[in-house]
C-alpha cells in the first residue's frame, strides 16, 4: 500500500506534466501517455551540489498542495519545460516553506523528475529526449525510502553511484546521446608468447588492443578469490581430531548389552534394567540341597563368569551344568506329564555341587522359561544353534535370477586393454555402454522382452562390481595425475605442486592469447588438433547391437581459432592404425591447406601431449619437411599442453558430433563423413576427408637421426618447439611455457630422403569382430544397402585388443 507521502509526490508530478501538455514549446509530446518517473539521486557525489542547487522558483505558485502532516504549503513549480534547458535549475527560499513543516524531522536529499515522450509519432524525434528537474533541500533526508520502495533503493544507489568508477571504463556516446559505458578488455602480448616470429617481422605493439604488459599488471587481472584456509591442529600432530568418525550401529550396541547383561534402551524406547543377582531364596528355608549356606561371595562370582560368556556360550554353560534324570514315581500310571526331570549345579572346587532350580535362577537372573528351552532343544549335548537373522526373506532374490544376471554380462563383448594387459587382466567393455545405470537399462530391456523376471539395479550393480573384473572403456582420463599425485597439499608447502600450478597458468595464458593474435594480424593463424573418440559402428542405441563388436572410426580434427574452420579426416581401422605416421600425414596435408591460401605467413598449432601420436620426433620432423616446401609460410611453431589440462577449441567439433548421433542410429562406416559434415551449420559445415590407405606416408626413415642427438632425453620435456624458414637448420625448443623460460637450440641434420607409402594394402580385423558382424547383416540387424562395407572387410586369426589408451599422456618419473 503506498503512504501519504508517495501519493503526495506522485500527485505533484502528475500536476506538473498536466501544465506542460498546454505549453506548445514545451519538449513534451502532448499525446504520451507513459508516466512520469521520479529519482532519488542519494549518491555522495552529489552532496556537495546541494547548496548549489535550489528547487523551485518562488515567483510562480500555482497551488498549496496538501501534505502527509494534513498541512498545506506553499511549492511553486515551473509550468514550462524550455527543448534546450534539460537540467533548468529554479530556486527556493526558505519562507516558501511553512514553519510546521520546517520543525519536523524531513529531509529528501534529491529528487529528480523525468517526463518522457507521450505521443507514438514523436518517439523518432531526436530533439526530444526527456526532462528532468532537480528538486534539492539539506532538511529533507529521511523521507527518501517512503517516496521510493527499498527494494529499489539498492538498484538506484549502485546505478547513480559514480564516485569508484574503474580505470577502464569508457563512455561510448550513442546515436541517442545517452552513453553507455563499456570496460575495456586488455590482452597482454609478451614476447614470449610471439617466439615464432622473426627479429626483423613488424607487428602493432602500440595498439591499444595489444600492448606488452608487465608481470604485475598480468597477475593482478588473473587474480582469483582464494579459498578460506582450513585450521591447523596447533601442536603439528594427529591427535583425537585425525580419528575417522565411525558410524554407530544401534542395533548392534542393543545386542552387546543385551548380552552382557547391562542396560540398555530398546528400539522402541522402552528401557531395560541392569541383570542383578537376586536374594538367596533358600535363606531361613529348609532346602534339601543346603543352597543356604553357599556364600555371597560363590554366588557374585558365578554371576560374574556367567555373563561375561557370549550367548551361545551361556546356554552351553547351563547345559554342562545340568543333567537329565528320570523321574523316581509317577503320580498316575496313565500321566504322560512328563518323563524325565533335571538337576542342576554349580562349581564348588574340583567337583560339583547340585542346587535347586530357584537358586540357580536367582543367582544367574535368568527366567524358568531361558533354562527349560535351553535344556530341551538341545541335540547330543549341543544348544541350539541361534536362527535369529538365518531365515531366508520371502523378497530375496533368488539364485536363478542371479544366473541370468551373469549370463547377461558374460555374453557382452569386452576386449583387454592394449597399454596395460601387461600389468591387469581387466577387461574392458565398449564407449557405447557408458555406465552400469546405462547397461541396467539395456539388460532391463533385453530380460523383459524375453518374459524373464529382472533384479533391481542395486543387486544388478553389486553383482557387476563384485563377481566380474571388467570396467567401461574411458579414452582419456579428465583429470591431471600430478593433482591427484598433490591432492590434499597445499601449493604453498609443495615446491613441485606450485611450480605444476604455474606452468598450468601460463599454458593458458599463452592459448587464450594465441587464439586472439589473428584479429589483430591476419597472417597469423592458430590450430587445435586432437583425434576424437573412437567411433565404433554401427552405432546407436539399438539393443541388438550391443553384444556385437563394432569397426572402428577414426576422426582427426583441426579447428581455427578466428576463421572458426573446422577440417575432419576420417579413416576406418581396415584402412590405416592411428599411430604417429598417419598424424604425421595428416598434419602434413593441413599445412600445405594453410599454405595455398597465401595470405599466411606463421602457423601455431596446438596438441595434446600423447606420445604416441603427437610428441614425438616424426611428427616434428614432417613439421619441418613441411615448412621447408611450403611457399608462403615462414614459421610453424608446435605447442603441446599439459597433461590432464589439454582442453582445446577442437574439443567443440568433437561434442558438435557426438550431439549429432545421440538419437540416430550409424549403420555403416561411409555415413560417418556426411554426418560430420552435416553436424554444423553456421558459420559453415565442416570440411571432411575421407582418407584411404594409400593416402598415409611412412616418415619413419626420414626421421631417423633427423635431429641432432636424437632427442634422446629430451622429447618427453619438449612444450614447444619452433621452426623458422629463415633459420632452416634450426628448431627452438623450450621446456616450459613460463614467461622466464630459456631456449635451445637443437640442430637438424636430415639428408634428403625419400617418403614412401605406409600401407601398400588394407588391414585386416580381427576374426571375432568379422564374426559379428556378419551376423548383424544376416539376421538383418544391418540394413541391405550396408551389406558389402562388412561383407568385403578382410579378417585374421588376430586376438581383439583395446586401441585407446586408458591413460591419456604418459608421465616421466623424474618429473616428480
Amino acid at each position: 500500500m503506498e503512504t501519504e507521502r508517495q501519493k503526495f509526490y506522485k500527485h505533484k508530478i502528475k500536476r506538473i506534466s498536466i501544465s506542460n501538455k498546454d505549453d506548445k514549446s514545451s519538449v513534451i509530446d502532448e499525446s504520451d501517455t507513459s508516466k512520469s518517473t521520479v529519482t532519488i539521486l542519494g549518491s555522495t557525489s552529489y552532496h556537495k551540489q546541494v547548496n548549489d542547487l535550489s528547487i523551485i522558483n518562488s515567483n510562480n505558485i500555482d497551488q498549496q498542495p496538501e501534505t502527509l502532516f494534513g498541512d498545506r504549503i506553499d511549492l511553486n513549480y515551473e509550468s514550462n519545460f524550455y527543448a534546450n534547458t534539460v537540467d533548468e535549475v529554479t530556486n527556493m527560499t526558505d519562507e516558501n516553506i511553512p514553519d510546521d513543516l520546517n520543525d519536523r524531522d524531513v529531509n529528501i536529499n534529491e529528487v529528480t523528475i523525468e517526463v518522457e515522450r507521450e505521443y507514438q509519432e514523436e518517439i523518432d524525434k531526436p530533439e526530444v529526449t526527456e526532462i528532468e528537474r532537480t528538486i534539492s533541500n539539506d532538511s529533507l533526508q529521511p523521507t527518501i525510502t517512503d517516496i521510493i520502495p527499498e527494494k529499489d533503493m539498492d538498484i538506484l544507489r549502485k546505478s547513480l553511484e559514480d564516485d569508484n568508477l574503474d580505470d577502464n571504463v569508457q563512455l561510448i556516446q550513442t546515436a541517442d546521446d545517452n552513453p553507455i559505458r563499456k570496460k575495456n578488455k586488455r590482452v597482454g602480448v609478451k614476447k614470449s608468447y610471439v617466439d615464432f616470429l622473426s627479429e626483423d617481422d613488424d607487428f602493432a605493439w602500440d595498439s591499444t588492443s595489444w600492448r606488452e604488459t608487465d608481470d604485475s599488471s598480468s597477475d593482478q587481472d588473473d587474480q582469483v578469490p582464494t579459498k578460506k584456509k582450513k585450521t591447523s591442529i596447533k601442536d603439528g600432530k594427529v591427535g583425537d581430531a585425525g580419528l575417522k568418525k565411525k558410524r554407530t550401529n544401534k542395533k548392534k550396541v542393543r545386542k552387546d548389552a543385551r548380552s552382557k547383561g547391562v542396560q540398555y534402551v530398546k528400539a522402541d524406547g522402552s528401557i531395560v534394567k541392569e541383570r542383578n543377582m537376586k536374594p538367596n531364596p533358600c535363606l531361613k528355608k529348609n532346602c534339601p540341597y543346603k543352597c543356604q549356606e553357599i556364600t555371597s561371595e560363590k554366588r557374585s562370582a558365578i554371576f560374574k563368569h556367567f555373563w561375561e560368556l557370549s550367548p551361545e556360550r551361556k546356554k552351553q554353560w547351563i547345559i554342562s551344568m545340568s543333567s537329565k534324570q528320570s523321574i523316581k514315581r509317577k503320580r498316575s500310571k496313565d500321566s504322560n506329564y512328563r518323563n524325565s526331570t533335571f538337576c542342576y549345579f554349580i562349581n564348588d572346587g574340583e567337583g560339583r555341587r547340585q542346587v535347586c532350580l530357584k537358586f540357580l535362577m536367582n543367582t544367574l537372573d535368568v527366567t524358568q522359561r531361558y533354562i527349560y528351552y535351553t535344556l530341551t532343544t538341545q541335540e547330543l549335548g549341543m544348544a541350539k544353534e541361534d536362527g535369529r537373522g538365518k531365515c531366508i526373506p520371502p523378497n530375496k532374490t533368488s539364485n536363478a535370477i542371479k544366473e541370468s544376471v551373469k549370463s547377461f554380462i558374460k555374453r557382452l563383448p569386452a576386449i583387454p586393454s592394449h597399454y596395460c594387459r601387461k600389468d591387469s587382466t581387466k577387461l574392458y567393455l565398449p564407449v557405447e555402454f557408458k555406465n552400469i545405470k546405462n547397461l541396467y537399462r539395456c539388460y532391463k530391456e533385453d530380460l523383459i522382452s524375453k518374459g524373464v523376471d529382472v533384479v533391481s539395479e542395486k543387486v544388478f550393480r553389486q553383482i557387476f562390481t563384485t563377481d566380474f573384473n571388467i570396467g567401461f572403456h574411458v579414452p582419456k582420463k579428465d583429470k591431471c595425475i600430478k593433482c591427484l599425485r598433490f591432492e590434499g597439499q597445499k601449493p604453498e608447502d609443495c615446491a613441485k605442486f606450485q611450480d605444476h600450478l604455474e606452468e598450468k597458468k601460463a599454458s593458458k595464458k599463452r592459448l587464450e592469447c594465441h587464439r586472439q593474435l589473428g584479429k589483430e594480424n591476419p597472417s597469423i593463424l592458430c590450430t587445435s588438433f586432437d583425434l576424437q573418440k573412437v567411433l565404433n559402428t554401427p552405432h546407436g542405441n539399438n539393443m541388438l547391437l550391443f553384444y556385437s563388436r563394432k569397426y572402428a572410426v577414426y576422426n582427426l580434427c583441426f579447428y581455427e581459432s578466428i576463421t572458426r574452420n573446422g577440417f575432419c579426416f576420417i579413416w576406418g581401422e581396415s584402412e590405416a592404425k592411428r599411430g604417429a605416421n598417419e598424424i604425421a600425414t595428416i598434419i602434413q596435408k593441413y599445412i600445405e591447406n594453410v599454405d595455398s591460401r597465401g595470405t599466411i605467413t606463421s602457423l601455431i598449432l596446438y596438441s595434446d601431449s600423447c606420445p604416441g601420436q603427437n610428441k614425438n620426433k616424426i611428427v616434428l620432423a614432417t613439421i619441418h619437411n613441411a615448412l621447408l616446401q611450403s611457399n608462403n609460410l615462414q614459421a610453424i611453431q608446435m605447442n603441446y599442453l599439459l597433461p590432464g589440462h589439454t582442453e582445446m577449441s577442437v574439443d567443440s567439433i568433437h561434442s558438435t558430433i557426438e550431439q549429432s548421433v545421440r538419437n540416430i542410429t550409424v549403420w555403416a562406416p561411409s555415413q560417418w563423413a556426411t554426418i560430420s559434415q552435416l553436424a554444423r551449420k553456421e558459420p559453415a559445415p565442416y570440411n571432411v576427408e575421407n582418407l584411404t590407405h594409400e593416402d598415409f606416408l611412412n616418415f619413419d626413415d626420414m626421421s631417423e637421426k633427423y635431429f641432432k642427438g636424437n632427442l634422446v632425453g629430451k622429447i618427453s620435456k619438449i612444450r614447444t618447439a619452433t621452426f623458422k624458414k629463415s633459420h632452416p637448420n634450426q628448431m627452438k625448443v623450450k621446456f616450459s611455457m613460463k614467461d622466464n623460460a630459456s631456449e635451445e637450440i637443437i640442430q637438424i641434420i636430415a639428408k634428403p630422403r625419400a617418403i614412401n607409402r605406409r600401407y601398400n594394402t588394407s588391414l585386416p580385423i580381427t576374426k571375432a569382430k568379422y564374426m559379428d558382424l556378419k551376423k548383424l547383416c544376416d539376421t538383418g540387424v544391418i540394413p541391405k544397402i550396408f551389406h558389402k562395407e562388412y561383407i568385403n572387410l578382410q579378417h585374421c586369426n588376430s586376438k581383439d585388443v583395446l586401441l585407446d589408451t586408458d591413460v591419456e599422456d604418459t608421465v616421466e618419473e623424474n618429473d616428480y
